[in-house]
C-alpha cells in the first residue's frame, strides 16, 4: 500500500529525489551545479537533504555549501544512464522505456483525443493498470529494435522484417498504422514496428511545457533522468511513501523507500519513478527552453584528420555526459570542430545564456574558437570566444540578446591561425561542449489560442479574443478519483473568457457539454450561454449543493483523500449541458461566457464538446 502526499512546491517535490542518491553514494561521486558556475562535489552524502538549497547541507560531514544561487543540476557521477529498446521518444525531448500496445482514436475519458497506450518497462510504473495513456500527437519516435536507424528522419518506418517504408502521410489505427507510400496504402501493426520516426513540432512541445509551469509561480520545470535512460520533464509531481513493511525493512539504512509520481505534458495520467532509480535532476525557470531541443539543421561538419563525428543533442560527441572543467549539464550540444549547426528560435525568444568549453574527457588537449552567429554561416557574429584549450575553464555566455532572430548558429572552429605554440595540431581533440544553453522567452507569448487548444480538449473549435487569453493562467489539479492531474484554467478577477462558434446543429451535435469538476465555491462556475443572442439555461450532471455538503461532511470526519483507498474516494467530476435540440437544421452562433468570481475562478477543464442528445445520460435542471 502507498500513501500519496502532495508536495507544496516543485522544489520540495523534486528535491526528494536526493533520497535516490543516498543508496548510490557509497560508490559514486555527487555534484551540485549552480547557474553562476558554483560547483560542489562529494564522494558520499552526509545527509539525505543535500538537494535542498535553502538549508545548510553537508556532504561527507563537511559543510558543503551555503549557496544562494539558482540550482541548475544535481547528478550522481557514478551512474551513466543507458537507454535500451524498447522506448518511446516525445517531441519535448522526453523518453520512456516501454512498448506501444494499442491506440484509442477517440478516448472520451481524455477529451476525445487520439491516445497511445504504452506498457512501461521497469522501474517505471503507472499509477493504475500498468498501461500509460499518452497524447498521440506528442510522440516523435517508437523504437523496439537494438539496431535502430542511424539517421532517423520522419515520417518513415523500419519494420521488423527489415523493410524501410517512406510515407507522405500516416495515421494511427487501434492496432497500428496506415501508411501512404509510393507503392500504395499499407497497414502495419504495432508489433511490426522496429523504428518509427514521426514529424513533430518540437518548438510547440517545449512552449507547452512552459505554459504549464508559467502559472505555478514558485515552480521550476524539472527534468529527471533515471539509470535506464528515461527522461521526464514536469511540474506536476507528488511523492509516494511506501507503507509496505517488507519494503521499508529492506531499504538501506532504515530509510523509508519513496517514489515520485509525475505527469509530463504529453501524459494523460501519471507515471511513478522509484527515487532509487533517479540519478540526475535539472531545473529551469518557467520561461526557459533548452536550445538543444529545438529544431536544428547541420550547416557544416568536416575534419582534417579523416571522418567526422556527428554533433549530438544532450551528450558529447562520444555520447558521454556533458562536462567541461568543473561545469556539467544534462542539456546541451556536443560538437567536433569544424562544425556549424543552426537552431530555429521561437518568435517569443528574448535571450540566450550558456557555457562553452572543451570536453573534459580530452583535456588538456584541443584548441578551438567558438562563435554564435545569427541566421546562417555568413550571419553577423553575436559572440566569439577567442582560443579555448582543454585546460581552460568553460566560458560563460550571455545573457545574449536574441530578440527578433529567426535562427542561431553555433560554430566550433579549429583554432589554427595564431594558435598557441604548444596546442594540438589540426583538429585533434577539438571536442566542444555547449552546456545548458537556455533560451529565455516572453511568457506573455505563451498563452495563444493554439497553445491552449493543444491542452484543453475541445477549445480548438471555438474563437477566443486574443486579449482575453492574457487574463487566464493554466495550471493543474489533482483528480483523486481518477488518479491523475487535470488541466485547470484560472480566470483573473473581473475578467471573462468569451468563446464563440458558428455551427450547423444536427441530431449528432445537439447538446453542448462542458466536463469539469466540483469547485470550492459555486460562484466560480458562472457559465452563460447564448444561441443567436438568446440565453439558454444549463443542466448539471449532479446536484451541486448536495455534492458540496457531502464534501464538507467528508473533510470534517474522515482522513484526507490521499490516505484513502481509491474505491472510497468520491467522484467529483461535474458536467454542464445545454440542450440545442430546438435548433436542429439551423446554423447558429453559440457564445459561451466563462466569468471569474469575486477573486478568481479555477475551472477544471476535462472537455468541451458538442454531442448527440441521445447519448445524454440525464441531468439535474438548473
Amino acid at each position: 500500500m502507498v500513501r500519496a502526499t502532495p508536495v507544496g512546491s516543485l522544489w520540495g517535490a523534486l528535491l526528494l529525489s536526493g533520497v535516490c542518491c543516498v543508496a548510490a553514494a557509497q560508490s559514486g561521486r555527487f555534484s551540485a551545479v549552480y547557474r553562476d558556475g558554483f560547483v560542489a562535489h562529494s564522494s558520499a552524502l552526509g545527509a539525505p537533504s543535500w538537494h535542498e538549497p535553502r538549508e545548510e547541507s553537508r556532504l561527507s560531514n563537511q559543510l558543503q555549501f551555503n549557496h544562494q544561487g539558482e540550482p541548475l543540476m544535481y547528478r550522481d557521477g557514478a551512474a551513466r544512464p543507458r537507454l535500451r529498446p524498447p522506448y518511446v521518444e516525445f517531441s519535448n525531448g522526453d523518453v520512456i522505456a516501454g512498448t506501444v500496445s494499442g491506440c484509442r482514436l477517440q478516448a472520451s475519458e481524455f477529451g476525445d483525443r487520439a491516445v497511445l497506450l504504452i506498457a512501461t518497462e521497469s522501474p517505471l510504473n503507472t499509477y493504475g493498470n500498468g498501461v500509460l495513456a499518452v497524447r498521440a500527437d506528442c510522440v516523435s519516435r517508437i523504437v523496439t529494435t537494438a539496431n535502430p536507424l542511424a539517421q532517423p528522419g520522419g515520417p518513415r518506418v523500419l519494420l521488423t522484417d527489415g523493410r524501410l517504408l517512406t510515407t507522405t502521410s500516416l495515421r494511427f489505427t487501434e492496432t497500428g498504422l496506415t501508411l501512404l507510400t509510393a507503392a500504395g496504402i499499407e497497414s502495419v501493426n504495432f508489433s511490426q514496428i522496429a523504428d518509427l520516426t514521426l514529424a513533430v513540432d518540437r518548438t510547440r512541445a517545449l512552449l507547452e511545457d512552459c505554459l504549464f509551469a508559467d502559472s505555478v509561480r514558485s515552480a521550476r520545470l524539472v527534468r529527471l533522468t533515471t539509470r535506464d535512460g528515461t527522461a521526464l520533464t514536469s511540474t506536476r509531481i507528488h511523492q509516494l511513501l511506501v507503507q509496505d513493511r517488507r519494503l521499508r525493512e529492506s531499504a538501506a539504512g532504515g530509510a523509508r523507500p519513496t517514489e515520485l509520481v509525475l505527469q509530463p505534458s504529453w501524459a494523460l495520467e501519471p507515471v511513478t519513478v522509484p527515487n532509487a532509480s533517479v540519478c540526475q535532476s535539472s531545473f529551469r525557470l518557467p520561461n526557459e527552453i533548452p536550445l538543444s531541443l529545438l529544431p536544428a539543421v547541420t550547416l557544416a561538419e568536416r575534419s582534417t584528420i579523416g571522418g567526422t563525428r556527428p554533433w549530438q543533442r544532450n551528450t558529447s560527441v562520444h555520447r558521454a555526459p556533458l562536462t567541461a572543467g568543473e561545469m556539467e549539464a544534462d542539456t546541451g550540444i556536443g560538437m567536433h570542430a569544424h562544425c556549424e549547426v543552426a537552431f530555429d528560435l521561437p518568435d517569443s525568444a528574448r535571450e540566450l545564456s550558456l557555457w562553452v568549453g572543451i570536453d573534459q574527457r580530452v583535456a588538456p588537449g584541443g584548441c578551438v574558437v567558438c562563435k554564435i552567429r545569427r541566421d546562417d554561416t555568413a550571419g553577423e557574429v553575436l559572440w566569439e570566444s577567442g582560443f579555448i584549450r582543454g585546460n581552460d575553464p568553460p566560458k560563460q555566455v550571455g545573457p545574449l540578446n536574441v530578440r527578433g532572430l529567426r535562427r542561431l548558429v553555433l560554430v566550433a572552429e579549429m583554432g589554427h591561425q595564431g594558435r598557441p605554440q604548444d596546442a594540438d595540431p589540426l583538429d585533434i581533440r577539438d571536442d566542444v561542449v555547449w552546456l545548458a544553453p537556455l533560451v529565455t522567452i516572453d511568457p506573455h507569448a505563451l498563452r495563444t489560442h493554439d497553445a491552449l487548444a493543444d491542452i484543453l480538449p475541445g477549445l480548438r473549435a471555438w474563437q477566443v479574443p486574443p486579449e482575453q487569453l492574457q487574463e487566464v493562467e493554466l495550471t493543474h489539479q489533482w483528480n483523486a478519483f481518477r488518479a491523475r492531474w487535470d488541466p485547470l484554467l484560472r480566470i483573473a478577477k473581473g475578467h471573462e473568457l468569451v468563446l464563440t462558434q458558428h455551427v450547423a446543429i444536427t441530431s449528432a451535435n445537439d447538446v453542448l457539454e462542458f466536463n469539469t469538476a466540483l469547485p470550492s465555491h459555486l460562484e466560480d462556475h458562472d457559465f452563460r450561454l447564448t444561441v443567436n443572442g438568446e440565453p439558454l439555461a444549463w443542466s448539471a450532471s449532479q446536484d451541486r449543493e448536495r455534492m458540496l455538503k457531502m464534501r464538507t461532511v467528508r473533510l470534517s470526519s474522515r482522513p484526507s483523500t490521499s490516505a484513502r483507498k481509491r474505491d472510497d474516494i468520491p467522484n467529483e467530476d461535474l458536467a454542464y449541458r445545454w440542450d440545442l435540440q430546438a435548433y436542429r437544421g439551423q446554423t447558429v452562433v453559440i457564445e459561451l461566457r466563462l466569468k471569474a468570481g469575486e477573486t478568481f475562478s479555477d475551472l477544471a477543464w476535462n472537455s468541451l464538446a458538442l454531442r448527440s442528445a441521445t447519448a445524454d445520460p440525464g441531468a439535474v435542471v438548473e
